[in-house]
């Protein structure tokens, strides 16, 4: 009876990042698109950040694989925008839309921080770019 009373699993995912020009974590995404993702779109929040929705298939893509894509293709070191990108509306965001997320977004991010593979943190031992934002 718990069973019934629980939400059917999801058909169709959908994940939301910001970093810089999204046209470039656009690409990112299109580069694994085989592997379950089957729309990458490029917009904007409502203020104004520029981000990228991702609809993906969860039985064929998780959402951990798309948060290894997004960190693999920004720095989360670097705040006030991405690369040659800066101001507010080039943050680097992961934009949650469970508490789920949240926490898969926040492991992420300390797996990438204790990894080493941007450097010594570098704002009393945290990341100072990236945000997970809801």
């Amino acid at each position: 009876a718990r069973a019934a009373e629980e939400a059917p699993a999801k058909a169709e995912g959908v994940a939301v990042f910001s970093a810089g020009d999204a046209r470039f974590v656009q690409a990112a995404f299109e580069s694994i698109r085989y592997k379950g993702i089957s729309a990458v779109e490029v917009g904007r929040m409502a203020d104004d950040t520029r981000a990228v929705r991702v609809t993906y298939n969860p039985a064929k893509c998780s959402y951990k694989a798309l948060l290894g894509a997004f960190l693999r293709n920004t720095n989360p070191t670097q705040a006030g925008g991405q690369f040659a990108d800066k101001g507010p509306p080039f943050r680097s965001v992961i934009w949650v839309s469970s508490e789920t997320e949240r926490e898969l977004a926040k492991k992420a991010m300390k797996l990438m921080e204790d990894s080493g593979v941007f450097g010594p943190p570098v704002e009393k031992g945290k990341m100072v770019g990236g945000q997970i934002g809801k």
